[in-house]
């Protein structure tokens, strides 16, 4: 899966919306054996 982020406008609040959402993608992982995690970024 690719994901681009693109921001509707450059503020302050874009990189903490970055940070939120891989955050997010990273809770994905949780409990799972290394084996079995989705690594979403390289």
């Amino acid at each position: 899966m690719y994901i681009t982020i693109t921001p509707q406008k450059l503020d302050a609040n874009y990189s903490q919306s970055s940070a939120d959402f891989v955050g997010y993608l990273e809770k994905e992982n949780e409990g799972l054996k290394e084996a079995d995690m989705e690594y979403f970024f390289n």
